[in-house]
């Protein structure tokens, strides 16, 4: 959902800008198969069980190899920044820790109802082996009830920030005049 919520934000800066839908169609993306690529082999992970973190790893590869190849695009390096976030502490902990107070603050269980969730093939519950929690899901958003990690907000802020910027009406600079005459 955080991603949704980045995409509006940014066609919402984007428009009030004074910006338009039409200058995305401008917007050219180098190796844009990388990222239709590797967000359907990250929704794919889900499906391979025990086997989803390596799955998810190689998904986060793609991405970040999308965002280096568009790193010209304005916030794409931050988009860039949350991926490799997220991908360090998956791949160090075999997963995305999730705290358990951050998933009590954001409202989605009870203390005593957080061992029987189901964090899916993705996310599994912080334990005492887990490292860089930093970086790990903990940050409450209870509106949404959500748990986020920096990487997520980082990637969310980055997002929005390439959107807002496609968006934006397109200057064409004229170099016409601009020189000093000799005379």
């Amino acid at each position: 959902m955080f991603i949704a919520v980045a995409i509006a934000v940014g066609v919402l800066v984007g428009i009030v800008r004074g910006g338009r839908f039409a200058n995305l169609g401008e917007a050219a993306f180098r190796v844009w198969p990388l990222l239709v690529l590797g967000v359907v082999v990250q929704g794919a992970a889900a499906f391979t069980g025990d086997g989803a973190v390596p799955v998810i790893l190689v998904s986060y590869l793609l991405l970040l190899a999308f965002c280096a190849s568009n790193l010209a695009h304005a916030g794409m390096g931050v988009v860039s920044v949350g991926i490799t976030l997220n991908l360090v502490v998956i791949a160090v902990n075999g997963g995305m820790p999730v705290r358990q107070d951050a998933i009590v603050a954001a409202g989605i269980a009870e203390h005593e109802e957080v061992a029987d969730l189901d964090f899916g093939a993705k996310r599994h519950l912080e334990t005492g082996d887990d490292r860089l929690m930093f970086l790990g899901d903990i940050v409450p958003v209870p509106l949404a009830r959500e748990v986020l990690s920096f990487g997520d907000l980082a990637m969310s802020v980055g997002v929005a920030a390439v959107l807002a910027n496609l968006l934006r009406v397109r200057q064409r600079q004229s170099w016409e005049g601009s020189a000093p005459s000799s005379a």
